[in-house]
């Protein structure tokens, strides 16, 4: 059986004997954890939402939109059994060859992005919202086996929350560095990343901009933590420093008591303030109305899950693999202070670790 791999505190979950659940298509996603939760409370799970499971408002436009595969929206593994391995004994672990470098294009140019990037800051200074996520997607022709491609980009991204899902029609390849939810016991903590810059740490944090994109997040996910507490959110850490070998970023540390179990604190939190925007309904408005397609898995969630604890990833850096092809997807959030220019090469940034043929 293909294993099924995900991170798990500091080491990796590694299982080749599951049960594979999808959502089915007229359960509501809620419904679908719930009877999870009910029927597999103790054993340990993998899990993976869609970044509009819990929300209607990204699908307003969807008859328009660009689908790259068929997904059920969540995806549960339950593991039958699993082996804990240290990320070194999990790639030495993985025996398959990528038989390619997938050579990637952008599937927009520079002008277009950089048009809609100037039209949503239009709509910033006009007031409409304070800060929207605008994403675009890559494309690679790719035969080889989705595992093998696993282990050379964990290898070129070194990501803090990896995980590789495997599928009859799709697999996911995630290579996360962003904590989206981790639970343990009654705590419960987000870290939004914000702030980008390829020169360094130096030039991120005495940027205004940068700051103000992270402050804007912590506020929101200070909201939406709030709502599923039992006491009030503090942010633990501010702008600390995340060095990755093709980036530098800021994140944030935001904390609360709960009493509230995985079904109900994803319902009241996805998507993730850091992938939407400021604030986050209207920005959800506008990502259905600007972007051409759907993420589906793509800045959602994946992570383990047992009894009432958790640990879920952003799903971003991440590549969804079909009979044909491989897709990654990057973006960057908008402010008032954006230069489309600017967003254009963040943008290009956080795809430098692929083989880029096409962006222009």
């Amino acid at each position: 059986m293909i294993p099924v791999i995900c991170f798990y505190k500091d080491q990796w979950l590694w299982s080749e004997n599951y049960l594979r659940l999808e959502k089915p298509s007229l359960q509501s996603t809620e419904d679908f954890l719930l009877n999870i939760e009910k029927n597999y409370f103790d054993q340990i799970k993998i899990l993976q939402v869609d970044f509009d499971a819990f929300n209607l408002l990204t699908r307003k436009h969807s008859v328009d939109k660009i689908k790259y595969y068929e997904s059920p929206g969540s995806l549960v593994y339950i593991l039958n059994d699993h082996n804990l391995l240290d990320p070194n004994q999990g790639l030495t672990k993985i025996t398959e060859i990528a038989a390619d470098v997938p050579n990637f294009n952008i599937l927009t140019t520079s002008e277009n992005f950089c048009k809609k990037v100037q039209s949503l800051i239009q709509e910033i200074n006009q007031g409409r919202f304070y800060q929207v996520n605008l994403t675009a997607a890559f494309s690679a022709p790719s035969n080889s086996k989705s595992l093998g491609h696993f282990k050379n980009y964990v290898n070129s991204f070194q990501p803090t929350y990896p995980a590789y899902l495997p599928g009859e029609n799709f697999s996911i390849l995630s290579l996360s560095p962003e904590l989206f939810l981790q639970k343990q016991d009654s705590q419960l903590i987000s870290r939004p990343i914000k702030g980008t810059s390829a020169i360094g740490y130096t030039d991120l944090i005495n940027n205004p901009k940068e700051a103000a994109e992270l402050s804007m997040i912590v506020d929101l996910l200070r909201n939406d933590l709030n709502s599923v507490s039992t006491g009030p959110a503090t942010v633990n850490a501010h702008r600390k420093h995340l060095q990755l070998p093709y980036t530098s970023h800021t994140f944030s540390e935001v904390q609360v008591a709960t009493d509230q179990t995985l079904p109900m604190i994803l319902k009241k939190t996805m998507p993730g303030g850091s992938i939407s925007g400021c604030p986050k309904v209207e920005s959800l408005k506008a990502i259905s109305e600007y972007e051409n397609y759907e993420r589906q898995f793509y800045t959602g969630t994946i992570g383990w899950w047992q009894q009432n604890d958790f640990e879920l990833n952003i799903a971003i850096r991440s590549f969804v693999a079909t009979h044909e092809n491989l897709f990654y997807f990057a973006g960057c959030g908008i402010v008032s202070e954006s230069d489309p220019e600017a967003e254009w090469n963040e943008l290009l940034n956080k795809a430098s670790k692929l083989k880029l043929s096409h962006t222009k």
